[in-house]
Formats: structure tokens, sequence, C-alpha cells
């Protein structure tokens, strides 16, 4: 894999099912992701999306884990703990 791609951002609109499996496969292949999600978020399997987060601050879907931010500069600190 060209290592310069691994270097983008990768923001996506939305944390629910299929956003959730897109971030994770990319997570997997080491891009860095960022997911936005509205306050109440609308997914009907909630058990495996990332918009949990939105409620528990954090969510782990098969061994990935995204955390809930209100700032965007804390998108690094995430990052650094090698989560979405």
């Amino acid at each position: 894999m060209n290592q310069k791609a691994t270097e983008l951002t990768i923001l996506i609109k939305g944390a629910g099912e299929i956003a959730s499996g897109v971030a994770h496969t990319l997570f997997c292949s080491h891009f860095q992701i960022c997911l936005t999600e509205i306050p109440y978020p609308q997914a009907v399997s909630r058990g495996v999306s990332f918009c949990e987060a939105v409620y528990e601050g954090e969510k782990e879907v098969e061994g990935v884990a995204a955390k809930l931010i209100t700032l965007p500069e804390q998108v690094f600190e995430v990052w650094a703990e090698s989560k979405i």
C-alpha cells in the first residue's frame, strides 16, 4: 500500500451500521478516521455501530474503539490512543 495514502485523514458523515463498517475497515488499514453523528443517532443496529458512543462516551466494535469528542482538536488525542 502507498504509504502516503495512509497519511490521509478520512471524515465520515454518520456513524451508523454502514458508516461503522466502512470506518472499521479503513481503520484496520491504518487510516486516521473521524466520524460525525447527530445528537440522537437513528441507527437500528446500535450494538454494532460507533454511533453508540454518543450515549456511552466510547463504543468498541470488533476490537476497534471509537470515542466521543466535543472539540475538533481532541481528535489528535483519540488517534494517539489508537481509537476512532
